[in-house]
This record gives structure tokens, C-alpha cells and sequence, in this order.
């Protein structure tokens, strides 16, 4: 695990792993202790405004500095006030002048020991929390040392990793004020040594889902985390179940030289990247007052690992909130998503689509700048759903020490076509003697592969019980299709077996797949105005259709909005392909038909006699037009005592006088076509 200036080795106390920023908090059962690099001490003699910022190379643009977040940029739009960021730690010196401005007594708290004051133990060197809060919100413009990311930004503390801590303990900090405290920074996690597998438990776990859902009045808290340190052991931040949490962004560390630093831990949940230590220079941050800490003065400008980088995010946050304190903690992920530069953008490990990943990198270097002005103008996004969870039983033997090994498949139907993934979650579950020989890859349906579980020579620990991976490579991407998970033993002699595994899909339901919905079209008449339109559903509306293959009747034609209107000249039967097409660029397509009828024909042209006081029966007959017929007198009389039907065209009754009777009648088609007719009765 990394801290500055120091390496320490796993920890493991109370059967409960705490680190800090991947590196392990000093505690009794400390393993080993080694040097790693001697660190400057720096002073501040100068009376000159914020001494050190020039050596805060982090916050710079990236004209001036590879692997600059471009935070200067953006304090003269906004320095973060407003906005409290918590740091969860092994203390803060509140007293250090850099940081009182900004602490904020009545939000903070000690954990460790149940009391008010998150102060750390300073005969313990605990200087770590202290670094972190510098980097994200030292107050800037007073003279002294130099800035944090926020300068303005409040901070609270909240001691929780100076002594060993359960799961009780942890959840208390994790929920801690959650609508007064909009940002929780964390720089500690499990042990990087390339063989622990653990995770939050369950009291920690729902204190950070209530935290999402309830914080911030509903908003939610943003939680960034550090990736870890464990890279020269083969450590992947998928076996930390803090950093791989899809309500946390997990920060991993680039060298000043813009590339990953040799320490950064990968893996597929990783959000995005920051500046740290691991090239020629460290982050120049708030260190313990006077000879305790890091460095004899107090600042250090050693401070590096994850753990530097995690609050520079969270102070990049900060500015983004206090630009737009609606946003959501799904607002400033997506904002970060969006905004990140993709930084050695040769480098094969990104992603295609609109939303490039690199496991070194996440979706690239957060940009201050980039962020907040995105941030300014923000739509919230939708709502956080959910495809419909699924699980696949396997029990085989996985093969051993073959690079083949075992592949299974998830489909999602066709109706989650236009949701929208922001993150992935696979459940597995394997019997494994040496769980460190395995390997886990996901592809979704685009061909975009997650590497879940990635080969850890020194992991010689037991079994996947049911272990959460996560994965944000496949944000953007539709969730509709199969997607396939192969699981492979890549060294000899241990054998075990895959059990089962769950995949679920976060992010946004979009409107169901485009679709036409018209069935048939309404019968036309030949010389008859014709009007009708074409329906569709789904996909993301306004809709443009056009006519691919066939041809309408002549005299008709098809719009774009989808109504088909004119007046036919030909009584015939046609088959046509139309095409819809939706704003997203989306295309249906259905085959359809269409019958023109020749017009309504009165057959009848002369009527029997009738005399006076017999029932008189008649019918009116025609042919062609589009039933129902309608039958009506238009002119003339009809001898008195007789009636004309309109729906059967019948004439009855008993006539009561004598007489020769003139009168008009007419048939209607349902179609709109008409025909007339002069009729005569003679009654006797």
C-alpha cells in the first residue's frame, strides 16, 4: 500500500483490513516497515500570496502541465463556497492555518474515539487526513502555503482509520451527516498486496445506498474512493469492494508525465484519474504543524499515491456543485464521464464509442474547467432503473491452466433496446482452492470487454462467494443483446469450480423500440378524397416516414409526418414497404397494403305497384363502395303509409292513397361515394 514516503505491507487486525489510500494506517500489527524515498522539506518564509501554489503543479492547465486537472481555470468563476467536503480518515489538524478557514467543528467527528474533535494522533504520525484535506480544500489567497483544488470549499473531518474500526463504526462515517456533507472523500480501502478480497459489509453498505438515495435532500452524496496502490502486485481495484461500488467514482493516480503511475491499480470500475506522485515530482498539500507528520515543516510536497488523487476529484467536485448545487450524484458522474480528457489516447486499452475507457485511466483526466462549465448548464439525467436482474446456474469443473476455459451467455430481449448502461454488475460465485489462477472477462453485446478478475499470482485465498465486480466500460452502450462471461483457470495444479453468476444492468430506460404500429389502412374509393396516417411507437419521437419499396395508387401520396392523402384514379389493390424513422436515427419498417374500391352503384331503377291497404314490399339494391350502405330520400314523396329504411334500403308499409308518387333516392358508401336514382310508384 502506498503512503507518501513510506510502504507499508498488509494489514489485518480484528479480522477487519483498513487502509489508507490503499496504504495501511499505522497500526499494532503492523507487519513490516520499509523507506521508500526521501521527501523535501519545504517552508514557508515567503509573506507572498499562497507561497507554494506554483508548485501545485496538479492544478495547473495542461498547456503548462501533461498531467494538469486545470483547476486555476475555474476560480474565477467559482472557488467552491458553499459546499462541505468530508474527509473520512485518520484525522485532521484543524488547527493547521491552511485548514481552519475552511473546517467546519459542529459536521465533524472522531470515531475512533466517540468524541467531537477529528484531530489526529500526531505522536503517531498521522498525518495522512491531513494531506488529503489540503489537496482538496486548504484555503487559497491568505499568504500562506498553498491551495486546495476548492479553496473555498468547507471541510468536515471524520476520523475513522487511527485505530482498527468494525463495521458498525464505518457505516456511522459513512452516513454522517449526510445532507450537511455533500462530498465524502475517501483515501483507504482494503489491503493492495495482491491477495485480499474484501469489501464493505453490510452495515457500511446500506449506510452508503441511504446516503445516495436520502443525502443531500435527495440528491445524493457524492462518494469518491481511492482506487488503490497494489499495481506491482498484480492488484486490481475489482477486489476492493469500496472503489468497485457503482454509487462510489473510484480516482486512480497519473505520474506528472501524464501516464499511469507505477503504483495505480486498474480495473474495469475505475471512473477516472488524477494526478499523484509516482513521476519526478509529489503533491505539494497541508502536512502536520511543526516536526510530526511527513515532512519537518509544515507542508510536504511528497504527498502522493490514490490517496492524493481521490481528493483532488472531490475538490473538482466541490466547484461543480457550487456551480450547480442541483445536480445529482449521478449528474456529476455523468459531468465527469463527459468531461474527462482521454489522455494517451494511442494507449490500446480504450474503449470505441462515445464514452472511451481505459482501465489505467477510467474515462480519462479529470478536467476542472471541462467540468464546471458542463455543470453550469446541466440537464438532469433521468431517473436510475434497472434491468430485470438474471442469474445462470452452471456448476462445471472450470478447465485448468487453459486460456479456453468456460463461457456462458446472458440475453437481454430486444425491449431494453434503448436503455441506456451506465454500470455493470456481475455476481459470482466459484469454488476455487487458489481463486488468484482465475480469470473473469465480460463482453457485451457491442464486443466491449470488462476484465473482471484478473490473475493474482500472491492471491492463494479461497473462492468467489458470490463477489460483486462492477464496470463502467459499457456506459452509453445498449443493454439489449448477449452479453457473455468466460471464466478461465490460467495456472496448473488447483482445480475448482464456476457455480453460477448474476449479471445486472444500471442506468437509463429509454423509450421501447421503435416500431410501426399500423396494422392495415382503411379501404379507399376510387374519385374519393382519401385520407389517412401512419402510427408508430416507441424510439424517440418526432418521427419521419417515407415510402422504400412499391408505389401508392395513383393520385396518392405519402408524407414525411406519415399521412397518406389524394384522390385515387384507379380502382386497385397495393403493396408497400414504409419506413420510420425516429430523431435518435432509429428505422422501422413494415409492409402494407392498401385496397381502392370502385364507387357505390344504385342498381335499382324501377319499383313495382302497389294498392291501398296491402303491405307493399321493395328493396333498393347496389353494388361496389365500402359497406355499411346508407339509403335516403333526397326529393319527391313517397306514397303515403310507406317508409324507407336507411340501413337496408327496404320500402314498407301499407299505402293508404291512391296515386302516381315521383321521388329521388340516394345510396352513400362508408368510403364517401354516392349515387342517385329516379324512382315512380303507382299505387291502385
Amino acid at each position: 500500500m502506498w503512503r507518501a514516503g513510506w510502504f507499508w505491507r498488509a494489514v489485518l487486525t480484528a479480522g477487519l483490513m483498513w487502509l489508507v489510500g490503499g496504504a495501511v494506517a499505522h497500526a499494532t500489527a503492523v507487519a513490516a516497515v520499509e523507506p521508500d524515498q526521501t521527501l523535501p522539506v519545504i517552508r514557508t518564509d515567503s509573506a507572498s500570496t499562497d507561497p507554494l501554489l506554483d508548485q501545485q503543479w496538479h492544478l495547473k492547465a495542461r498547456g503548462e502541465e501533461p498531467a494538469g486537472t486545470n483547476v486555476r481555470a475555474v476560480w474565477p468563476t467559482t472557488k467552491g463556497a458553499g459546499i462541505v467536503v468530508g474527509i473520512v480518515d485518520d484525522g485532521l489538524q484543524h488547527t493547521h492555518p491552511d485548514l481552519a478557514p475552511n473546517y467546519m467543528s459542529d459536521l465533524s467527528w472522531d470515531f475512533n474515539g466517540n468524541d467531537a474533535d477529528p484531530s489526529p494522533d500526531i505522536n503517531a504520525g498521522d498525518f495522512h487526513g491531513t494531506a488529503v484535506a489540503g489537496v482538496a480544500a486548504a484555503r487559497g489567497d491568505n499568504g500562506i502555503g498553498g491551495s486546495g483544488a476548492a479553496p473555498l470549499a468547507s471541510l468536515a473531518g471524520l476520523r475513522l482509520i487511527g485505530s482498527p474500526v468494525s463495521d458498525a463504526q464505518i457505516a456511522a462515517a459513512l452516513a454522517h451527516q449526510r445532507d450537511a456533507i455533500h462530498i465524502l472523500s475517501n483515501s483507504w480501502g482494503p489491503p493492495d498486496n495482491g491477495s485480499t478480497l474484501s469489501g464493505p459489509g453490510a452495515l457500511a453498505q446500506t449506510a452508503i445506498e441511504t446516503a445516495i438515495m436520502q443525502g443531500r435532500s435527495g440528491k445524493g452524496r457524492v462518494f469518491l474512493w481511492a482506487a488503490g496502490n497494489g499495481l506491482t502486485r498484480d492488484d486490481n481495484c475489482n477486489f476492493n469492494g469500496f472503489a468497485n461500488n457503482r454509487f462510489v467514482m473510484a480516482v486512480g493516480a497519473l505520474a506528472d508525465n501524464a501516464q499511469q503511475a507505477p503504483y495505480s491499480e486498474p480495473c474495469a470500475a475505475m471512473f477516472v484519474t488524477a494526478p499523484s506522485n509516482g513521476g519526478t515530482r509529489g503533491i505539494t498539500t497541508t502536512d502536520l504543524v511543526g516536526a510530526p507528520g511527513d515532512a519537518p515543516g509544515d507542508y510536504t510536497s511528497g504527498f502522493g499515491g490514490t490517496s492524493a488523487a481521490t481528493p483532488l476529484v472531490g475538490g473538482i467536485a466541490a466547484l461543480m456543485l457550487a456551480e450547480n448545487p442541483s445536480l445529482t450524484w449521478r449528474d456529476v458522474q455523468h459531468i465527469l464521464a463527459h468531461s474527462a480528457v482521454r489522455i494517451n489516447p494511442a494507449d490500446s486499452g480504450w474503449t470505441t464509442g462515445s464514452f472511451a475507457h481505459n482501465e489505467r485511466f477510467g474515462f480519462g483526466l479529470a478536467d476542472g474547467q471541462a467540468a464546471v462549465n458542463l455543470a453550469a448548464t446541466w440537464s438532469p439525467v433521468p431517473a436510475e432503473s434497472a434491468v430485470p436482474a438474471v442469474t445462470r446456474s452452471i456448476g462445471r469443473a472450470i478447465p485448468d491452466d487453459d486460456t479456453a476455459g468456460l463461457v456462458d451467455s446472458i440475453s437481454i430481449d430486444n425491449a431494453f433496446i434503448n436503455f441506456t448502461v451506465e454500470h455493470v454488475e456481475v455476481i459470482f460465485d466459484a469454488t476455487h482452492p487458489y481463486r488468484g489462477d482465475l480469470e473473469a472477462t465480460l463482453t457485451s453485446p457491442a464486443g466491449v470487454i470488462s476484465r473482471l478478475a484478473t490473475v493474482r499470482a500472491l492471491d492463494a485465498g479461497e473462492n468467489f462467494s458470490f463477489w460483486r465486480f462492477g464496470s463502467v466500460r459499457h456506459w452509453g452502450e445498449s443493454a439489449a443483446g448477449t452479453w457473455t462471461l468466460r471464466v478461465a483457470d490460467l495456472a496448473p495444479e488447483d482445480v475448482g469450480t464456476w457455480n453460477s453468476w448474476s449479471l445486472r444492468i444500471y442506468g437509463i430506460a429509454g423509450p421501447p423500440p421503435l416500431g410501426i404500429t399500423t396494422a392495415g389502412l382503411p379501404v379507399g374509393e376510387r374519385g374519393v378524397s382519401y385520407l389517412t396516417g401512419l402510427s408508430a411507437e416507441g424510439g424517440t419521437p418526432p418521427y419521419l416516414w417515407r415510402l422504400i419499396k412499391g408505389k401508392l395508387q395513383p393520385g396518392l401520396v405519402l408524407d414525411a409526418a406519415g399521412t397518406i392523402s389524394g384522390i385515387p384514379t384507379k380502382a386497385k389493390s397495393a403493396k408497400f414497404t414504409v419506413e420510420v424513422t425516429d430523431n435518435a436515427g432509429a428505422a422501422s419498417t413494415q409492409r402494407v397494403s392498401l385496397k381502392i374500391v370502385k364507387p357505390v352503384k344504385l342498381t335499382t331503377d324501377t319499383l313495382k305497384r302497389g294498392r291501398v291497404g296491402i303491405p307493399y314490399p321493395a328493396t333498393l339494391k347496389a353494388k361496389r363502395g365500402i359497406p355499411p350502405l346508407t339509403f335516403s330520400l333526397i326529393g319527391g314523396t313517397l306514397p303515403p303509409g310507406l317508409n324507407l329504411d336507411s340501413a337496408t334500403g327496404q320500402i314498407v308499409g301499407t299505402p293508404t292513397t291512391v296515386g302516381t308518387f315521383d321521388f329521388q333516392v340516394m345510396v352513400t358508401s362508408s368510403g364517401g361515394s354516392h349515387d342517385q336514382e329516379e324512382l315512380r310508384i303507382k299505387i291502385r
